[in-house]
């Protein structure tokens, strides 16, 4: 039996109490980013009242905004004097500033706990190749190695600490090859199968017989942890600044936008610079190192990175450089290759292409022409792919990096870890997470119309496969 519904004198569906609890135990407070309800809550409250849901079920257009409401509560109520975080997600996405090249260019993933742990690869496994190790040093054609398991006549064999390649002429026993030319070597030198560094193991067998089996041989990982660290910006509007402005637009909003883009910025700088060893700002606060460390402080042999792709005084750029540090990594499994570059050397590049000749043809119109280009990509010399060129002003003068989206088995090579401070959206999952949360501050008795706030994140950068980056420092202006 259907419940009888009592009309109101005015003739609406439901009286102007709302009786049945919609909003009517959902005391508000203020919020330095929602002054009362937003006009378009106000207009479904009025639809409710008069009755017109349109094509909407009233039992759901209930629920969605029962919803709103709650999210009204999370973002502006204080709950025994403890403040509701704001979600920033939809603003975050909405905010891609193009100052911030890498950090639009890293997925980001969910984390949890306090810290966050991944397994970093250090080998693909397989067995093809050769890593061993010279066991007597000299200056000779013929070398003693560890093994010389996997080495035919013709194979081009790495030595990493000389930085140099030969070629084999012969095998003459399991610890013993012989070169085309002499070579000066070092003992525990590493040396790999050429032409340049490759990770991987001594070669297993893959071909088997009808009654056999190939051997056991899988990728190499190293356990990576890293704390998360909390980073932010603070913010804040006065009353009279809200007045002022707010026949011309909403102040609050405006400031809490500019704070979002402050702190993408200062983001952007910490995924390039951030080491985590040093105390004074911004990376701590002169007693205690609080940041993570960003991607130059990660691209280091210590960390995994193949010697070879560290290359120091470089010197003048040249295409000739770029090349063989683009198939370093290539052969190390990079996928998806991009070179991030400061505005020196975005400008080295561009007169590259005008020393090498390339053909530039301009459109002139009503005797009005524009002169010069600017140089996006880089053809990789051996897949032949387009390289982005990614130019940040937090990049140091003088240092390039060559970087991948993917490693072989197609996970990222990089990623950014963050915790989200509040609970997302229910497509969270399925979208980049970027974590940004707004908090209100009290304001002070000294300041009361002052209201502060803070915008904050909590992250870590993590590198999940380091043999497919590289770093040129020491490079200068062409």
């Amino acid at each position: 039996m259907l419940n009888k519904v009592m009309m109101p004198p005015s003739g609406g569906f439901l009286p102007a109490a709302l009786p049945m609890g919609v909003g009517s135990a959902l005391p508000l407070s203020r919020s330095v980013f929602r002054s009362g309800l937003p006009a378009e809550l106000q207009e479904k409250f009025l639809k409710l009242e008069r009755g017109e849901f349109g094509d909407v079920d009233p039992t759901r257009y209930l629920a969605d905004l029962q919803m709103e409401m709650l999210q009204i509560m999370r973002t502006g109520q204080t709950l025994s004097g403890i403040p509701i975080r704001e979600n920033l997600e939809a603003e975050a996405k909405q905010l891609i500033p193009l100052d911030t090249p890498l950090r639009n260019r890293l997925p980001r993933v969910m984390g949890s706990s306090s810290a966050s742990s991944w397994e970093q690869i250090t080998s693909l496994g397989g067995g093809y190749g050769v890593n061993t190790t010279v066991t007597t040093g000299a200056s000779s054609a013929t070398q003693t190695v560890g093994s010389t398991s996997g080495m035919v006549a013709g194979m081009s064999l790495y030595f990493q600490t000389s930085n140099l390649y030969a070629i084999i002429s012969s095998v003459t026993n399991s610890t013993t090859v012989v070169l085309t030319s002499s070579i000066s070597t070092t003992t525990s030198e590493t040396v790999q199968m050429g032409p340049y560094a490759q990770p991987g193991q001594n070669p297993v067998q893959a071909f088997f017989s009808e009654s056999g089996a190939p051997a056991t041989s899988s990728a190499v990982y190293t356990k990576k942890t890293a704390t998360y660290k909390l980073l932010g910006t603070m913010l804040s509007i006065t009353g009279l600044a809200m007045a002022a402005g707010a026949s011309y637009d909403n102040q609050l909003a405006l400031e809490k936008t500019a704070a979002i883009r402050r702190l993408m910025l200062i983001e952007e700088f910490a995924l390039i610079n951030s080491v985590s060893t040093i105390i004074e700002p911004p990376f701590g606060d002169g007693t205690n190192a609080l940041g993570f460390d960003g991607l130059l402080a990660q691209i280091t042999s210590a960390n995994g990175v193949p010697v070879p792709q560290i290359q120091t005084s470089v010197g003048a750029l040249t295409t000739d450089h770029i090349d063989e540090q683009l198939s370093r990594t290539y052969t190390q499994g990079a996928m998806n290759a991009w070179i991030m570059v400061n505005g020196q050397e975005a400008l080295s590049l561009t007169h590259l292409a005008e020393s090498a000749g390339t053909i530039i043809r301009q459109t002139t119109t009503n005797a009005e022409s524009v002169l010069g280009f600017k140089v996006t990509g880089y053809k990789h010399p051996l897949t032949g792919e387009e390289v982005p060129i990614l130019v940040s002003r937090f990049m140091p003068a003088g240092t390039m990096v060559f970087g991948a989206d993917f490693l072989p088995d197609a996970k990222a090579a990089l990623d950014v870890d963050v915790l989200p401070q509040v609970q997302l959206p229910e497509i969270a999952p399925n979208v980049n997470i970027q974590g940004y949360v707004a908090q209100e501050i009290a304001p002070s008795v000294a300041s009361p119309h002052v209201y502060p706030g803070i915008v904050s994140v909590y992250e870590v950068l993590r590198m999940k496969g380091a043999t497919v980056f590289g770093k040129s420092t020491g490079v200068t202006a062409v």
